[in-house]
């Protein structure tokens, strides 16, 4: 199993540097597509395009390296692991499906990685297979579905237009289709009111987290939402847009203050940074979006790889409270997650500054001084706030409570997590400098350049008066609430699961399955229940549309 972890490994290394060479070779000439066309008697002519330019290769690179570093440290995490081989077959079904996703030119491309996204994800978070595990499992693929069903709905404008190409997307004036078509896709990067999916998603294994969680599944709603923005986006929807950004950044950050749960903690951050990402769709900022996507995908990643090997040598352990290391080993892993946080805080020169600097600027040149520019900033300072705990507790050994002598595994601790910290480190200026440096050239007053500096600090005053004297009942009350990220888990999910499973009572007319609601086991026995499962999934499609219609009916007309 080792060495089909190696093969892998050189596999994906081979693609970054086959991606990398490509790249630099259409700096100096032009991008490609490749038309596919299948024909059928029945269906006609239908097209399948892949395109290869710029923005596709150096994403292609960026989950190829980051899937590398994952394999490497897996074969630290999931080395005792009973069904390794079926996880990396799972994983590398994953990793292809997002391939298929970055190189689509149409939609008819796009969905088979967007549905293969979908249901791979589903089955690395039920990996476990115990009752928290596919809990959390059956919350995610229920509210993905969900945000499928909007894309279906959205599938009638390519009918109208006879086409399933994006060149032909045009939504200007069509903002039912238009809303269906932007909703369905944040729903995969778990934006407001999608988001209680990914803090639930980590009861998924750690290496799963880093790759799922931080640079591929999360971030393609956004990356196709970035390759179609000017289909996609009219003025009229770019205030709602930003709004929805900047709530998502401030209510993930304010729940990140109070989660003690490592894991969720890291994903909460992850959640706040899609809503940056949001935030600079929303202000018409496309490439700084795309700059922003890359950047922090590797510091994610290896934020969530650090987070991974406190995570083993605690007994599997995930509250960070207890969690400490004092030995060689751990000096490099808290050197590493320092890297990590410190560019998630956006600290000068560090990847995460050259975005979050030029996204608050251009934010505020543009304009966008109002309600949203406001929670925008202070979901910026919370930011601050929970990574400078984390450093922090990392840095005192917790509350005093372990602090352990050993730490094997450090060669794939160097191998995967040196890489990561070269981009986490490196990145931010060599994108900058190479490729966005003209377009973003320009000048500032010294109240808006220092802007994103007052909150920062704002953000550690924040820290420091909390550590200092917010205790109580207060406390204990935020702490509930930001737990079940201020309801949506019960509001969005849980309903939605009602819906469903009242549904399927009805259609399968007592047929006995097996399936995992609300805390309920339902059983499938034989060939006949797995037959019903399958419609039970076709019942969990429609009763998705079914919601959408009816939510769509009571507010609009």
């Amino acid at each position: 199993m080792l060495n089909k972890f190696l093969n892998y490994s050189i596999f994906f290394i081979f693609n970054v540097v086959f991606s990398v060479l490509v790249v630099l070779y259409s700096e100096f000439s032009v991008s490609w597509a490749v038309d596919l066309e299948s024909y059928f008697s029945s269906f006609g002519v239908v097209g399948v395009s892949l395109i290869f330019d710029t923005y596709s290769l150096v994403f292609f690179c960026g989950v190829s390296l980051i899937s590398f570093s994952v394999f490497m440290f897996s074969i630290f995490y999931m080395g005792d692991e009973l069904f390794l081989g079926r996880f990396v077959k799972i994983l590398v079904l994953f990793i292809f499906s997002m391939y298929f996703l970055v190189f689509s030119n149409n939609f008819l491309f796009l969905l088979l990685g967007w549905d293969g996204l979908g249901v791979v994800s589903f089955l690395l978070v039920i990996f476990y297979g115990n009752s928290y595990s596919l809990s959390s499992g059956y919350v995610t693929i229920y509210l993905n579905r969900l945000g499928d069903s909007f894309i279906f709905l959205g599938l009638f404008y390519f009918f109208y237009v006879h086409s399933l190409s994006f060149f032909v997307l045009d939504l200007s004036g069509k903002s039912f289709i238009l809303y269906f078509l932007v909703f369905g896709l944040i729903s995969k990067s778990a934006q407001i009111p999608f988001s209680s999916w990914l803090p639930a998603a980590m009861s998924a294994p750690t290496p799963v987290s880093a790759l799922v969680h931080s640079s591929t599944l999360v971030t393609a709603g956004i990356y196709v939402l970035f390759r179609y923005f000017y289909g996609f986006f009219w003025f009229d929807m770019l205030y709602f847009v930003f709004l929805l950004g900047s709530l998502t950044l401030f209510f993930s950050g304010l729940s990140a203050l109070f989660e003690s749960d490592l894991k969720k903690i890291i994903a909460l951050s992850t959640l706040s940074q899609l809503g940056i990402m949001v935030v600079s769709l929303g202000i018409c900022e496309v490439g700084l979006c795309y700059f922003h996507l890359i950047s922090h995908a590797f510091f994610k990643a290896l934020l969530f790889i650090c987070g991974g090997y406190y995570i083993v040598y605690y007994s599997h352990g995930q509250d960070y409270r207890f969690v400490g290391m004092s030995n060689m080993v751990g000096s490099l892993l808290f050197f590493l997650m320092g890297f990590s946080l410190f560019s998630l805080m956006g600290i000068f020169f560090l990847s995460g500054f050259f975005t979050k600097d030029l996204i608050v600027e251009y934010m505020l040149l543009g304009g966008h001084w109002g309600l949203g520019c406001l929670i925008m900033l202070l979901g910026f300072s919370f930011t601050v706030f929970y990574s400078l705990k984390l450093f922090f507790m990392f840095f005192k050994g917790g509350f005093g409570s372990f602090s352990f002598c050993g730490l094997g595994g450090s060669s794939y601790l160097l191998f995967g997590g040196f890489i990561l910290s070269l981009t986490s480190v490196f990145a931010g200026k060599f994108i900058s400098f190479y490729w966005f440096l003209v377009p973003y050239l320009g000048v500032v007053s010294t109240l808006v350049k220092f802007f994103p500096l007052v909150f920062m600090f704002l953000g550690l005053g924040t820290f420091v008066f909390y550590s200092s004297f917010f205790v109580g009942h207060l406390s204990n009350f935020l702490f509930w609430i930001s737990s079940m990220f201020f309801f949506l888990y019960y509001l969005i999910g849980q309903i939605y699961i009602y819906v469903c499973w009242l549904l399927s009572l009805s259609y399968f007319k007592g047929e006995s399955i097996l399936y995992f609601v609300g805390g309920e086991y339902f059983w499938l026995r034989g060939f006949k229940g797995l037959i019903s499962l399958v419609n039970y999934y076709v019942v969990l499609w429609f009763g998705g549309i079914f919601f959408v219609v009816m939510v769509f009916l009571f507010y609009v007309v």
